[in-house]
């Protein structure tokens, strides 16, 4: 049984910080066994995440965790809430105006073959910031406040942006709003079995998996056998 007091302050700490990459969260949560005078290990990592979650999911509430679809596929902890809708859960953050221009970014992800939009895409579908605009007597250029919005979704992990200024799904975007993304998307990567959206296809057998563990699999090579049909599978950039 872990020290109440100790997942109570992790808790309360994971709380906070909403997103985390797994190795911020093991060196938070080991900061609060600091703090309670208990020792941390992994295995005690696991049994401070198992309890909160048993005993905040009466709330509706889970800390979700799962692997990034940026290149290096790194595991986050997202402090979630599981029964909100998508409107819900980002109307604390964001104006409406800017909900409804999210939304249309996430509408062009999904629908993306690819699950990348480029920076140009998304500043011509701008016409949800034209009210905020105009309400600034001295306001900026409508791009502007675009550009701005979209480093405020990557900051908080809502969005992802390649070097080239192409946007993927965010680590909490992914785990945050996994059931609306599972309705939608009925792609599974061929090697880890999880929803892939940003992901390369099979040219034979047109199944897809992430950029992350195809570069595992690939161990420097630019092709694999594909894990689904075994055909021949050329990568693209893939590292």
């Amino acid at each position: 049984m872990v020290n109440r007091k100790l997942l109570q302050l992790s808790l309360q700490s994971l709380m906070a910080h909403g997103c985390l990459e797994e190795k911020e969260t093991k060196a938070l949560i080991q900061k609060c066994c600091q703090s309670c005078e208990e020792n941390f290990s992994n295995d005690i990592f696991r049994s401070i995440i198992k309890e909160i979650n048993t005993r905040i999911k009466k709330f509706s509430f889970e800390i979700r965790h799962g692997a990034c679809e940026d290149d290096d596929g790194q595991v986050y902890y997202c402090y979630v809430n599981t029964k909100e809708d998508n409107h819900a859960k980002l109307a604390t953050f964001y104006s409406v105006n800017e909900l409804v221009f999210f939304n249309s970014i996430l509408e062009q992800v999904v629908a993306s073959p690819d699950g990348l939009v480029i920076e140009n895409t998304i500043l011509q579908a701008r016409e949800q910031f034209t009210a905020r605009a105009a309400q600034r007597s001295l306001a900026r250029s409508l791009s502007h406040l675009v550009k701005e919005f979209l480093d405020r979704l990557v900051c908080d992990k809502w969005l992802s942006r390649t070097e080239d200024k192409e946007y993927h799904l965010g680590p909490r975007s992914l785990l945050d709003l996994l059931p609306f993304l599972q309705n939608r998307i009925n792609s599974i990567c061929s090697i880890c079995s999880s929803l892939a959206i940003r992901a390369q296809q099979c040219p034979s057998c047109l199944s897809k998996a992430h950029v992350h563990c195809l570069s595992r699999l690939a161990s420097g090579r630019n092709f694999i056998k594909c894990p689904r049909c075994d055909e021949d599978w050329k990568l693209k950039d893939c590292d």
